[in-house]
């Protein structure tokens, strides 16, 4: 059992530095000229710093889980939340012109005002952190389907499989990619560190999201 678990890890860390070696090569000496809707997914998430930093404070709250399992489940979680979001997004859209949720900000703003919001929830999160494992689940599918809405709204489209290896796909090679090295790297500092420096960076990030809400409301 203990050499299947390791063969597993082994396995696993191979596919990550293959995956590792192709973002770097596409994003670094791909010429732009030369980007599929693919690539433009991916960097899509590098120029969106709100959002990076969200995906730091995710990071954050799910860094003390202990067992290598439980992030399989979470990951699973994840993106079936961001698929079913993607499939349902016509829907969606429907219910935020029928409820006039854009009412107060411009549709075209709408995708950045999701992420400032998404900022303030995982600020408040982060005060509250640790959490159990359940909710992390739980945080984890409203964390996916809030960045699956914005994807969406950045290239609005018709949903197929075939979305995997275009845009919506690019952004979530980049998130699952992202998401693991900040993790493994924050399991290198002592877990009471980690603990206090989330309520300094959940503080930040609520102030950002308000901030940033407040000022897309005035200009």
């Amino acid at each position: 059992m203990l050499y299947r678990f390791k063969f597993f890890s082994f396995l696993l860390v191979i596919i990550y530095v293959g995956v590792t070696y192709y973002i770097i090569d596409r994003l670094f000496f791909m010429p732009v000229r030369n980007y599929s809707l693919f690539e433009s997914g991916m960097v899509n998430i590098f120029n969106n710093y709100i959002f990076l930093l969200c995906l730091l404070g995710l990071s954050i709250i799910m860094a003390d889980i202990k067992k290598s399992l439980s992030y399989i489940y979470i990951l699973v979680f994840f993106i079936v939340a961001y698929l079913i979001t993607l499939i349902m997004f016509n829907t969606i859209l429907d219910w935020v012109f029928l409820f006039n949720l854009d009412a107060y900000f411009v549709f075209d703003k709408f995708p950045l005002v999701i992420i400032y919001l998404l900022s303030i929830l995982i600020g408040i999160v982060l005060w509250i952190h640790p959490i159990n494992y359940f909710y992390k689940i739980g945080f984890s599918i409203i964390f996916a389907v809030i960045t699956s809405f914005h994807v969406g709204l950045k290239d609005i489209e018709i949903f197929t499989i075939s979305s995997l290896v275009n845009f919506p796909g690019g952004n979530l090679l980049i998130i699952i990619w992202l998401s693991i090295m900040i993790i493994y790297l924050l399991k290198l500092f002592n877990e009471k560190y980690t603990i206090i420096i989330s309520r300094i960076y959940g503080s930040w990030l609520i102030t950002i999201g308000v901030m940033s809400s407040l000022f897309s409301l005035l200009y």
